[in-house]
């Protein structure tokens, strides 16, 4: 019984060092793949991921073109070193005067009530005054601009929607002015026009004289007590001039924010 139980160690102990043997002999016979280079590395790239420490600008510097930043908007005002007329002006008097309020309707006087929406073109002759392009000491006298700088100042709340139910900060402001997106052009070297110096990103901004209408929210009353009819404006919506990319083919207008009268 121990003779045939060692013969049985032994020859278990014989068959491990035969497998041990042809695995390392095996494994030294394997090679070992180079890296990929040239065309085989470039055909995995192709999976949409940029190799490690790759610039896909081809080391061009890039310059962002920080001169719109404000969206487009002059919001600099510049003021008169000296009288501009022939008599003293109370701008400032008037600026700060307080608009009347509206006359009191009520609501069992409103015999009548619609609301009328209506929008004002102002390429025509008698809505040319709103399209004013001057520089007083008060600023840019164009009433799209004389209401951007009211909402930039805190002055007047712009909405999402008619219905005042969606404010808009400043900067869903600015996105509505100059909207998303930006400009790339490149820049040649002046002695070499085929080489490229640098790539110049321009953030896109807003026109002002892209607002050819406006848009008007307004509710006519007739008044049984008064024995008239009463207009009153109830929200301004200015809308922006869209035209097709790469051309001054306009495409339609677009609605920017409301504010309300």
């Amino acid at each position: 019984m121990k003779r045939t139980l060692i013969k049985t160690s032994l020859l278990f102990l014989l068959l491990s060092t035969v497998i041990m043997e042809a695995n390392a002999q095996r494994r030294g016979n394997r090679r070992t793949a180079p890296p990929p280079t040239g065309t085989q590395a470039q055909g995995q790239t192709n999976n949409g991921n940029l190799p490690m420490n790759s610039n896909p600008y081809g080391n061009i510097p890039i310059r962002i073109d920080s001169s719109g930043a404000d969206g487009g908007l002059d919001t600099v005002i510049h003021k008169g070193m000296r009288p501009d007329g022939a008599f003293e002006t109370r701008s400032e008097i008037m600026n700060q005067r307080t608009p009347l309020p509206y006359e009191h309707l009520r609501y069992d006087d409103a015999l009548y009530a619609e609301k009328v929406w209506r929008e004002l073109d102002l390429r025509e002759k008698m809505n040319q005054p709103f399209r004013y392009d001057n520089k007083e000491d008060n600023g840019d006298q164009r009433f799209i601009s004389i209401l951007l700088n009211a909402v930039k100042k805190g002055e007047v709340m712009a909405f999402e929607d008619e219905r005042f139910t969606i404010p808009l900060n400043l900067a869903q402001v600015q996105e509505k002015m100059g909207g998303a997106g930006a400009d790339t052009n490149n820049v040649t070297d002046i002695n070499d026009p085929s080489k490229i110096v640098e790539r110049v990103v321009t953030p896109k901004t807003f026109n002002a004289k892209s607002v050819m209408k406006i848009r008007i929210k307004e509710e006519w009353v007739f008044d049984r007590e008064a024995s008239r009819m009463f207009c009153r404006i109830n929200a301004i919506c200015p809308l922006k001039t869209e035209y097709i990319e790469g051309t001054k083919v306009e495409r339609g207008q677009s609605p920017m924010f409301y504010i309300y009268y």
